[in-house]
């Protein structure tokens, strides 16, 4: 293996000394090893603060003494100079070298971790030094200058005969002896001799001496004329001074001893205050004793004796006692110090990483299990070699060397304390790279030395691979970057491309919407005259060639509108609205606008919406019924047996949010697995032989995969070839937080004692289910029969439980069912006057009904029925005559009858003759007076001349544009004239078309081709006498107007009346019985206050009423106003009242009061209530009109 260099992080080592490893070290002084044991090091430190702190106090009462004598000579104080005996004063170069050796001592206290404070002290030592010698001259002759005289000549007094205190010769002593003291303080010591120390006990001795003399009254020591006489100021002071001498230096010398926090320290301090104390004491007393006459010097001896023999017993009783505890606290230490060592021990043997340690030599100290592991060593081995024997390869021997060496004599290295890489050496004899972390350990005398080490060989080994594979990195990137100006050229093209696609697409847009508008324009003229062929006097061949030519007009437009639709997905400009809607009646609307197709295929078209479906959900209504026309009208198309089913489920419900399925399932002939996959491109088409004959543009799965998607829904198909097909989609929609009208609408209702139970008799499947969860939802009871024999079973059962009305349902489509014998026998039976027979058939022809009639069916429902007729069915009596869609037709002459009764005028403004021509007539047709103009501006100057009460405007006209000539009309009505409504008619179709046309005015939007319903449904909207359906709102001024106004608002005739309505007859008193239901409606009151000649208006008059507040009620319950739903209500309540129908009046009172409460769960219930009671006043009302 190669030598790998040092590396300390990034930063590389010269490769010619690889291995200065462990003893190349960084510049660390070696210090004093620490104490083993913590807490005695910290007793240390404590003591030795106390000390300083003691030798702070005692500077400050040295330099007290001596400003005190100083002031009581300054001021002639004689109590100030010697304060606490008065004999004799504090001579006066005394207490300035008192005050000095004070400052002095204060200096060298900071002069510990200050220069200048040592500077100081030493400056200041050399006054008292001085002052020291000149006293001793004086003594000795040497000197003949009094320093009292020079320093305190004004201060001493003439007349007293001498010229000054004298210092005496032991006072002299002391104050040079402590001057040394101070300035040797900071000199070396000779040894372990610190001679500042040392100096300091010649005051220390003088200053005991002459207080035991005072204290025991002894002459020798204290007198004036002794050899130690000092005054007790002076005595305390150079006591007091030597003891601040010896406690600043706690840590030196002698003080060592005293100052330490082991068991030495602790002794000394306790028995060196009794060994000086007590003797002095015991004295003391002797002598007092002895003086007093209290012992004489026998007794005083033995007392003495007895004394300190006590006194020293418990002096060395306490310090063995202290002794013991410190051996406790050793032991306990070693203890714990045992158990870290295994501790430590044992975190070493166990570490992931060789743990190496030699001393200054070389040798090695230690070798725990992984170096094993990693050098092939045993601890056995190594312990007791050097490194260069064992782990150090030859040629870094020279440099291994070498650094131990340096750390010998310099205890320094560049690596301490850091990881590096090193080259090793195997006991196998090969090398490897290995990571080391060093440090010192222990004290520059041990020169102990530890390292961690892991073997990095797979770590290298890695870090080579990732080399290479940098290194082929950049070799890509290189080639790279080569290609990156082909990218960019590349990047320019597809940027020019795609803006050139756009463009591309807008014109494609551009076109389409101009090919639509241009299309649009001649289909509504074919589709307008179709429609007016159509409602006149026509043979057969006449009305087949009509017919053709209208459906083939609708087609075409239907064509337009899908290539339209498809442009605005590719351009992702399509937009979803979010409006609310009934989901059951857009299902049924779907049906019943193909059930015509269906029936002339002779096809069973059914419809089944899940009646726990809410019923008003929020989406776009007009994108799902254009789903399900292209689902449902592909069915029809490729079906040519059996039938067609439109279902929708809920699947889930949470959050006022509903989940469901919509399926178009149908008997046709399937679709091969090969073309499921391409089904739902743009004009993809199945290739059969039966889809030949059929086969249609491809668009319509395509434009409902979108639209679907669009919806956040998908949408799929399963079929197999020849068994039919299914489509699906799933969407979600909002309910809107409020389900007023469907709440719990799929749970069971309550049936009441009278209502009516079912039999249904179907080979239909999904006929009979239908008829089955529509019947549970209502809470009906129902039984199921597969054939008509089965049926007189049930009804001997049914009858024999209740004698509730039964009714039952035969579903006509199948051959095989035949229950024309089967009516016969039952209806000679003695249940016969309970059970009514409904038709169900796809059929839809007077003569077919009538045979039925005879047959003896009560009523025929022609699929697809609503779920209305179904609850019609079960409700009513059937005892009416059948009303077929042929005589649909007959509505056209009766709207027009009232139309004309209006007498209003619109003015039509469109510059194509012929849509003028058409728009004329469809217009007469409903009874509408019309005023014509050619462009937009004839139709300002008719506007401007004449009060019209619609305005119908196209937009694309020469000379006036549609909106320059709806702002002007509308800048002339602001002079005074009333708003007219003006209804745009335009075969653009864009969103921004619609937004252009209300900008400009216009009060509503209708698309070309416009056909004869939309129109009678716009002049209903806008120019209906009464004021419930202008604006989508009501705006009648009075709430308590009497029901009478509202029937002469209304000027119906009963000859037109009888007319517009399917019965040749007048309402009659036999009316009033029904035997299936209760009566919603009291027709006797209704006789008796307005007569039966005006029955039919009044009935008329509630219809349209109450339907325009009862959307009103709806739009008001979706958006949360309880202020509108509580004024609806009251209007419900008076109409409902006038005609006696008590359920509705009382519903309507309820609502009234929760929305006035805004409590939303009663209002909720109210207005369920209230639509149930509205539905059956209805229902009945058809009945009998």
């Amino acid at each position: 293996m190669m030598p790998v260099p040092f590396q300390e992080h990034s930063r590389m080592i010269t490769p010619s000394r690889p291995f200065d490893t462990l003893t190349e070290l960084v510049p660390v002084p070696w210090t004093e090893p620490p104490c083993l044991n913590p807490v005695t090091d910290d007793g240390t430190a404590k003591v030795s603060q106390v000390f300083i702190i003691l030798a702070y106090w005692c500077s400050f009462l040295t330099m007290g003494i001596g400003i005190l004598a100083l002031t009581g000579w300054f001021l002639n104080q004689p109590y100030l100079q010697n304060p606490i005996s008065g004999d004799y004063p504090v001579s006066n170069t005394g207490s300035l070298a008192l005050l000095f050796l004070g400052a002095s001592l204060l200096y060298s206290i900071r002069g510990i971790s200050d220069k200048k404070s040592a500077t100081a002290s030493q400056i200041t030592s050399l006054v008292p030094i001085l002052i020291g010698l000149f006293a001793l001259g004086s003594y000795s002759g040497f000197f003949t200058v009094d320093l009292d005289q020079v320093l305190f000549h004004s201060q001493i007094d003439p007349s007293s005969g001498t010229n000054s205190v004298l210092l005496a010769p032991n006072n002299a002593i002391c104050i040079l002896a402590a001057g040394l003291s101070i300035l040797f303080m900071n000199a070396p010591a000779f040894g372990r001799i610190r001679i500042f120390q040392h100096l300091a006990f010649i005051p220390l001795l003088f200053s005991i001496s002459a207080l035991i003399g005072y204290t025991y009254k002894l002459q020798y020591f204290s007198a004036p004329d002794s050899f130690n006489y000092m005054i007790l100021p002076t005595a305390i002071a150079f006591l007091v001074l030597s003891l601040g001498i010896l406690s600043s230096r706690p840590r030196e010398g002698l003080m060592v001893v005293i100052s330490n926090g082991d068991a030495g320290g602790m002794m000394a301090r306790t028995l060196l205050p009794t060994a000086i104390g007590l003797p002095i004491l015991f004295g003391w007393l002797r002598v007092v004793g002895e003086s007093s006459g209290l012992v004489n010097a026998e007794a005083a001896s033995i007392l003495l004796v007895i004394s300190m023999i006590t006194v020293f017993f418990w002096v060395v009783w306490r310090t063995c006692r202290q002794l013991g505890r410190l051996d406790m606290a050793r032991r306990l230490a070693g203890a714990a110090l045992h158990e870290s060592a295994d501790r430590t021990r044992s975190i070493l043997d166990k570490a992931y990483d060789a743990f190496v340690a030699i001393d200054k030599n070389g040798r090695i100290l230690d070798w725990n299990p992984q170096a094993e592991k990693t050098f092939g060593w045993s601890r056995a081995e190594v312990v007791g070699k050097t490194l260069e024997e064992t782990i150090i390869p030859a040629q870094h021997a020279n440099a291994h060397k070498e650094g131990l060496a340096r750390l010998s004599s310099t205890g320094q290295s560049a690596f301490f304390n850091k990881r590096v890489e090193m080259i090793a050496l195997h006991k196998e004899g090969h090398e490897f790279p290995l990571e080391l972390a060093i440090f010192p350990v222990g004290s520059a005398e041990t020169g102990t030395v530890c390292a961690f080490m892991h073997d990095i060989s797979d770590r290298k080994a890695h870090e080579e691979e990732v080399n290479c594979l940098n290194k082929a990195l950049l070799e890509q990137i290189t080639e790279a970057g080569s290609k990156n100006d082909s990218l960019k050229l590349l990047t320019d093209e597809l940027r020019t491309a795609c803006e050139r696609a756009i463009e591309s697409s807008k014109t494609k847009s551009d076109f389409i919407a101009s090919l639509s508008h241009e299309i649009r324009t001649p289909l509504s003229s074919v589709i307008g005259m179709a429609e007016l062929i159509l409602d006149g006097h026509l043979e057969e061949d006449q009305r087949k060639l009509a017919n053709t030519l209208h459906s083939s007009a609708y087609n075409l437009l239907g064509i337009v509108n899908d290539i339209l639709d498809l442009s605005k997905i590719e351009a992702k400009k399509l937009e979803l609205t979010s409006e609310s809607f009934d989901m059951r009646t857009l299902v049924e609307d779907v049906a019943e606008m193909l059930g015509t197709t269906a029936r002339s295929k002779g096809l069973s078209l059914s419809t089944f919406v899940d009646p726990s479906l809410p019923l008003i959900l929020k989406g776009d209504p007009k994108r799902l019924r254009q789903i399900l026309v292209n689902l449902c009208g592909n069915a029809l198309k490729f079906t040519e047996s059996g039938g067609v089913h439109i279902r929708v489920e809920k699947l889930s419900l949470a959050d006022h949010c509903v989940t469901f399925s919509a399926s178009v399932i149908d008997t046709g002939c399937g679709l091969p697995n090969d073309t499921k996959r391409g089904l739902f491109l743009p004009f993809s088409q199945v290739r059969s032989s039966k889809s030949l004959q059929t086969a249609g543009t491809g668009l319509g799965l395509a434009i409902s995969k979108s639209l679907v998607e669009l919806m956040g829904g998908e949408i799929g198909v399963d079929s197999r070839e020849g068994e039919g097909s299914t489509f699906w989609f799933k969407a979600t929609l909002r309910t809107d937080g409020i389900d007023y009208l469907g709440a719990q609408h799929g749970a069971p209702q309550h049936a009441e004692p009278e209502q009516t139970r079912l039999i249904i008799v179907s080979n239909d499947r999904f006929t009979s289910e239908a008829l089955t969860m529509y019947s549970y939802a209502r809470g009906i009871e129902n039984k199921a029969a597969s054939s008509i024999e089965e049926t007189e079973s049930i009804i001997n059962q049914m009858a024999k439980q209740s004698h509730r009305p039964i009714r039952l349902f035969v579903d006509m489509s199948n051959r095989e069912i035949d229950p024309c014998s089967k009516i016969e026998e039952i209806s000679a039976s003695e249940f016969a006057d309970r059970v009514r027979w409904v038709a169900l058939t796809h059929i839809d022809s007077k003569e077919y009904h009538r045979k039925l009639k005879e047959a003896g069916f009560a009523k025929v429902l022609v699929k697809p029925f609503r779920f209305a007729d179904f609850l019609h069915s079960v409700s009513n009596d059937f005892d009416q005559q059948v009303e077929t869609r042929e005589d649909l037709p007959a509505l056209d002459e009766a709207n027009a009858t009232i139309m004309r009764l209006s007498a209003k005028t619109v003015l039509l403004v469109e510059d194509n003759p012929a849509l003028r021509e058409l728009a004329t007539r469809q217009l007469k047709r409903l009874g509408v007076e019309v005023a014509t103009a050619s462009d937009g501006m004839e139709a300002v100057s008719s506007a401007a001349g004449c009060n019209f009460d619609l305005i119908l405007m196209d937009c694309q006209m020469p000379v006036m544009d549609g909106f320059e000539a709806t702002r002007q009309i509308r800048r002339i009505e602001e002079k005074g004239h009333r708003h007219t409504p003006i209804v745009a008619l335009t075969a653009s179709v864009l969103p921004l078309d619609r937004e252009k046309c209300f900008a400009a005015g216009m009060d509503e939007f209708l698309t070309k081709p416009v056909s004869l319903d939309d129109i009678r449904s716009l002049i209903k909207r806008w120019m209906s006498e009464q004021p419930a359906m202008k604006r989508e709102s009501v705006s009648i001024s009075n709430e308590e107007v009497a029901f009478s106004d509202l029937i002469h608002s209304a000027r119906f005739q009963v000859s037109e009346m009888d007319r517009l309505t399917a019965v040749p007859r007048e309402v009659t008193r036999e009316d009033l019985q029904d035997d299936f239901a209760p009566i919603p409606v009291d027709m006797q009151w209704l006789y008796e206050q307005y007569g039966p000649e005006a029955i039919s208006e009044i009935f008329q008059t509630f219809k349209d009423e109450a339907e325009s507040l009862m959307n009103l009620l709806k739009r008001a319950a979706l958006a949360h106003d309880f202020v509108e739903s509580a004024r609806v209500a009251h209007q419900l309540a008076g109409i409902a009242s006038v005609i006696g129908a008590k359920q509705m009046h009382a519903q309507s009172l309820n609502l009234e009061h929760a929305s006035k409460e805004k409590d939303t769960y009663r209002a909720n219930v109210s207005l369920d209530e209230l639509q149930r009671a509205y539905e059956d006043v209805m229902q009945w009302i058809k009945t009998k009109t």
